[in-house]
């Protein structure tokens, strides 16, 4: 079975890398999943299925292997693994640093973004990046009414349309010299 072969780490990496060409996309999975699958075929598999290569025990050693590896990854990767909470403090890192900012604000608008890590990017020295928090449905209520005092306007249009902002913020917004805040 072409599934079965896939997912064993006994299968050879020459053939894991044919197999990681395999129209099934079950069969794709499997092999983003076998720590036995070499790299380059793991790094083309990461943005159809980002969770099974961040979860493979074979990435660790990658990492250490060669640093750049997360460098090598396809584009659209960044954006597959972006939300998924099993990210090392070190991937995150990579992630979002300050050259991603559009990754960053575009990511910390998915209401399953994990909740320390949205807190940690309300810090943002970015203001796109602060502005995409403010988008956030999961935004605790004490970092809307905090929003609500920013000078910057991105962060003030998005955080005027946020549910939980309290109508005593509501209403000094729509006082507000700037008429396009509550648009």
């Amino acid at each position: 079975d072409t599934r079965l072969r896939a997912s064993s780490p006994s299968t050879p990496p020459t053939e894991l890398a044919e197999l990681a060409r395999s129209a099934d996309p079950d069969v794709r999975r499997a092999v983003a999943a076998n720590p036995g699958a070499p790299a380059d075929a793991l790094q083309a598999l990461c943005k159809d299925f980002p969770g099974e290569f961040i979860n493979n025990p074979a990435i660790a050693l990658l990492e250490l292997e060669n640093p750049d590896v997360w460098k090598k990854l396809p584009f659209g990767s960044y954006y597959a693994m972006a939300v998924l909470p099993e990210l090392s403090e070190s991937q995150f890192d990579f992630l979002f640093n300050g050259r991603r900012a559009g990754l960053a604000a575009w990511a910390v608008q998915h209401r399953e973004f994990p909740l320390g890590r949205l807190l940690r990017l309300a810090q943002h020295p970015s203001v796109e990046v602060r502005a995409g928090v403010a988008l956030n449905s999961s935004l605790p209520l004490e970092q809307v009414v905090a929003f609500a005092q920013a000078t910057e306007l991105p962060i003030r249009r998005n955080i005027a349309k946020h549910h939980l902002l309290p109508l005593p913020e509501l209403e000094r917004f729509a006082q507000d010299a700037d008429t396009t805040l509550l648009t």
